[in-house]
């Protein structure tokens, strides 16, 4: 299980005129976290953490911490229940949450403006439905959103240890399957690499 993290992030207040000295708010989280930038460019982002209390939450922040600020009711956002996430679970993000069950399966929720947040047992097009087991060692998750070809690809190590297969959700219109690193003839090639070189990071790419 991951350590306990604790960061405090600085953000800039601006009053009418000049700005005030920054303020900062107090933020900690039992486990990874992500944070995603508007593709847009106008620098709005959410930041996803997992509180003492165990569920995961969202921050939004209207910029980079040194113009921005973290607004919204309520702040921060609780969006999956803590009985659905493994308490230190590792989390990638973009539109949607990619994270761990208590029982090590790779699980989602996602926001649209029809819905809202949507994940768990009432979501039979998230990644969920696979029940994808992820290592217990190697607990990396990495997120790439293709929204020109409408893909989306979460990279795991699976838990089978004696093969060491490093496997992807893949999203392609609409439809979730799971494939693991081929090598040019299409083979499943294992990984053999200690366990101590991994770490438990995000990358996110949107």
């Amino acid at each position: 299980m991951l350590s306990k993290i604790f960061i405090t992030f600085a953000l800039v207040l601006f009053a009418k005129g000049a700005p005030t000295a920054p303020a900062s708010v107090p933020f900690s989280t039992q486990a990874d976290f992500a944070i995603v930038i508007n593709p847009v460019g106008d620098g709005d982002s959410r930041l996803y953490f997992q509180p003492e209390s165990g569920t995961i939450s969202e921050y939004s922040i209207s910029g980079p911490f040194d113009t921005g600020f973290v607004y919204g009711d309520p702040s921060p956002l609780d969006i999956v229940p803590a009985a659905e996430a493994l308490l230190g679970t590792s989390i990638s993000a973009g539109v949607h949450v990619f994270f761990l069950s208590p029982d090590w399966a790779l699980s989602e929720y996602y926001w649209s403006p029809a819905t809202s947040w949507k994940g768990g047992a009432n979501c039979p097009e998230c990644v969920t439905t696979l029940g994808a087991q992820v290592s217990q060692n190697i607990t990396s998750l990495s997120t790439n959103i293709d929204q020109v070809n409408n893909i989306i690809t979460v990279t795991f190590m699976d838990a089978d240890q004696e093969n060491g297969t490093l496997n992807q959700a893949i999203r392609r219109n609409g439809t979730w399957s799971i494939a693991p690193l081929p090598d040019r003839q299409g083979s499943i090639l294992p990984i053999p690499v200690p366990l101590s070189v991994f770490h438990s990071a995000n990358a996110t790419v949107v």
